[in-house]
């Protein structure tokens, strides 16, 4: 079901970033036009960064990675498809686990020649596999402040601090028998924890854009 629910995400995820992307394209002015970089419409680039799970997790802080793909649709606004992953190790247990993220974020930047400040909202589908406890998946709420540094026409910096509030819900398997005896057979059902854990993570994020 968790993996089931992650690709039915990507796909409608991807698909919003391909439309608006395409419609943004076509209808902005030709990338030699006057405003340089402003008039990119498309960016893509690799981010990294540090990722703090909520204590009471008993996650261990890990490092993240992850590609972001954005389109422009106009000198302030922007949207972000992203997509990251987390590996850690809970203190407890000593299992480990691995985090995966698929996220859109509208985004506020001034259009400027240098340096443009940065404000980001949005929300994501977080998916949780744990090697040992029941897998988990969150619906996600994302808020952030950041800051682009150009360093071309084409190549840019960001750096970014994101604030997420998770609802968390479990994934539990059941055990059925079918029949009495020697020939009885047994399957497995999943079923979701109605009541989610709510929590919060932070991260801090650099990275690098290409604008087309």
């Amino acid at each position: 079901m968790l993996s089931t629910s992650l690709l039915t995400w990507s796909g409608l995820l991807a698909g919003v970033g391909i439309a608006l992307g395409t419609a943004t394209a076509a209808t902005a002015a030709p990338s030699g036009a006057a405003g340089g970089s402003g008039t990119r419409v498309l960016e893509f680039g690799p981010y990294l960064g540090a990722y703090d799970f909520d204590a009471s997790t008993w996650f261990e802080d890990s490092a993240l990675f992850g590609l972001r793909a954005t389109a422009r649709l106009s000198r302030v606004f922007l949207l972000d498809a992203e997509f990251d992953e987390v590996y850690t190790r809970r203190e407890r247990s000593n299992n480990t686990a691995r985090q995966i993220s698929v996220a859109v974020h509208g985004r506020v930047e001034p259009l400027r020649s240098r340096l443009s400040p940065t404000l980001l909202a949005g929300v994501a589908f977080v998916g949780l596999d744990d090697s040992e406890d029941p897998d988990a998946f969150s619906e996600a709420y994302d808020i952030g402040t950041g800051l682009r540094a150009r360093i071309t026409s084409c190549w840019s910096a960001r750096a970014e601090w994101l604030l997420r509030r998770q609802e968390f819900r479990v994934l539990t398997l059941a055990t059925a028998s079918d029949g009495t005896g020697t020939g009885a057979q047994s399957s497995q059902t999943s079923a979701v924890n109605a009541q989610p854990t709510q929590m919060w993570g932070r991260a801090m994020r650099v990275g690098l854009a290409y604008a087309f």
